[in-house]
């Protein structure tokens, strides 16, 4: 055709003007040397992988990790058990349920129940430390069950402190019956338009665990009844108090809708529970806290004053 110009052979950008040919030179010229082609002679060996520029060798040896230690899959615990009046011992192996756990004596106890000790009796109820059902002994001490921790080797049993009635099951009626008539007879007023001190709120924290009961000087006294004395015999109620007992007129001295010949009441009832029986003693320890020396027998020693013995470890000294 007159006037074309000549194929040259080579297709050219359309926006640039450029050859297909002059931009592949380009794209080899200023591409990285690790990803750029090379033309190897015929017969020649490859070429070896590209190493990372500017990162020298690490002299150091090469390290061992070491995995840590795991738990066992089980820790063995003893369960003691009550059948007809007899105690055995039960290891039990609690199977764990993920890596380093450290269960609760009540997780040991369900899970038990579940697979090699079906018939186990033991009690339990919110499993949030608010009801105070699930109280037993881990190595001889009171905890709650729901919320104390064990350990391999840990021993669990009922409390010792009140009467068994089968495995952890202990009887508990003994102390809600002897406070029978002694906190009704308070006589209240009609004003509710009153503001309790905060001794008084502290004091409704009792969740009625009864872990208070070891070592008390005062509630060993029953034990030490003859049998067939009202003191021995529980489903009466008990008739030597404890700190749980003493805490519950302590409360109605400090309520304000409590008048002061209900106060007055509330503290003859401790004299009579024996009151005494806490001259002289080191104090007792409440299962959640509360201050029982100091908020509870205290406050009940000061107010009865002469009406108690002097405390004889003290004149002795």
């Amino acid at each position: 055709m007159p006037g074309a110009r000549p194929r040259t052979g080579h297709s050219r950008c359309c926006l640039t003007g450029f050859s297909t040919a002059f931009w592949r030179n380009v794209t080899r010229r200023f591409s990285a040397p690790e990803t750029r082609p090379r033309k190897l002679p015929p017969g020649a060996p490859p070429a070896p992988l590209p190493t990372p520029r500017n990162k020298p060798a690490d002299p150091r040896p090469a390290r061992l990790i070491e995995s840590p230690p795991t738990m066992p899959d089980s820790l063995k615990v003893d369960i003691v058990t009550t059948r007809n009046g007899k105690q055995d011992v039960v290891t039990y192996d609690y199977q764990t349920r993920f890596d380093k756990e450290r269960p609760m004596a009540l997780d040991v106890l369900l899970q038990a129940q579940a697979t090699a000790i079906p018939d186990l009796a033991f009690r339990y109820g919110c499993r949030a430390r608010n009801c105070g059902v699930c109280t037993i002994d881990v190595n001889g001490k009171p905890r709650i069950a729901c919320r104390a921790r064990v350990r391999d080797g840990d021993r669990i049993e009922p409390m010792a402190t009140l009467p068994v009635l089968a495995d952890l099951v202990v009887r508990r009626d003994g102390i809600a019956r002897q406070m029978k008539g002694r906190l009704a007879s308070a006589q209240r007023t009609n004003d509710l338009n009153v503001e309790a001190p905060e001794d008084y709120h502290a004091l409704t924290a009792c969740i009625e665990c009864y872990a208070c009961l070891d070592g008390c000087p005062m509630h060993a006294r029953n034990a030490d009844a003859p049998a067939g004395d009202a003191a021995s015999a529980p489903g009466d109620g008990y008739r030597w108090g404890n700190p749980f007992s003493l805490l519950k007129l302590q409360m109605l001295r400090l309520d304000p809708c409590v008048t002061d010949a209900g106060k007055a009441a509330a503290l003859d009832h401790a004299v009579d529970l024996g009151l005494d029986a806490c001259v002289g003693c080191p104090g007792c320890k409440c299962g959640v806290g509360i201050d029982l020396k100091g908020k509870v027998v205290k406050e009940l020693l000061n107010a009865a004053g002469d009406r108690l013995p002097p405390d004889e470890a003290a004149a002795d000294n």
